[in-house]
């Protein structure tokens, strides 16, 4: 689909298809405790109004991050972001951000919406980073068999800009 420039690599970045779903669901295991299954990932991105794209470091076939997006009328709304622990901090999830504002745009989406962990400090950093404005906070949204329930920051990029 496109190239981007990380901090210390060239990004490839592509859409991705139901095919990709096993994929998804093993990277999306290794970043969060509560993950979502390969048939989950088959449905969302079979589905109307949804979107995803894959990215990985152009010299090899390794896919490293993903983003899964979902528009609705004129809002767009990330419903998930991943990148494998061993690649963060390479600007793989800037990278997909980006070309998924750019995708939800080209398809009539006027803003996009995302929630986040409080707790996840550095996903915070980058998305005011990115120009992301926070609307709420929705106390205990994040739950987990084994820890304490966590606030969801509600979080809005207008994509006009």
């Amino acid at each position: 689909m496109r190239d981007y420039r990380g901090r210390d690599v060239t990004i490839e970045i592509r859409m991705a298809s139901a095919e990709d779903a096993e994929l998804l669901a093993r990277i999306h295991a290794e970043c969060f405790e509560d993950h979502w299954p390969a048939v989950s990932f088959r449905s969302l991105l079979d589905g109307a109004g949804v979107f995803g794209l894959v990215a990985g470091r152009s010299a090899g076939p390794q896919i490293s991050s993903f983003i899964v997006v979902r528009i609705a009328v004129d809002d767009a709304e990330i419903l998930t972001l991943a990148t494998l622990p061993a690649a963060r901090g390479s600007g793989f999830a800037s990278g997909l951000i980006r070309a998924a504002m750019e995708q939800a745009k080209n398809r009539g989406a006027l803003s996009l919406f995302l929630e986040v962990a409080e707790t996840n400090q550095p996903g915070l950093r980058l998305y005011k980073k990115l120009g992301f404005k926070q609307l709420a906070v929705r106390p205990g949204y994040y739950e987990s068999g084994t820890n304490a329930a966590v606030a969801a920051v509600v979080m809005r990029r207008e994509l006009s800009s």
